[in-house]
């Protein structure tokens, strides 16, 4: 039973620590996510001021070399066995 506990615990504690983290997230991209509304507004008054366009979010992950090589067997083996 105090096993099921440390486990309730545990992830209240990373519910509260990933909530902590979008915040600090959004707190941290504001006057950007504010600027780029200022700047569809004014395109959207100005019409020839052109357009922009933002985007925000974490980077996407970068596969190891190992990985691709992986994965670049397994396609190479895949494809002997539907030809071959």
């Amino acid at each position: 039973m105090s096993q099921g506990l440390g486990h309730s615990d545990l992830a209240y504690r990373q519910a509260v620590q990933d909530s902590q983290q979008g915040a600090n997230r959004l707190a941290a991209f504001e006057p950007v996510d504010r600027l780029a509304r200022f700047g569809q507004g004014l395109t959207g008054v100005g019409g020839m001021l052109g357009s922009v366009q933002t985007q925000t979010g974490p980077a996407a992950p970068q596969q190891s070399p190992l990985a691709g090589a992986l994965q670049a067997g397994i396609g190479a083996f895949s494809l002997g066995k539907l030809f071959g």
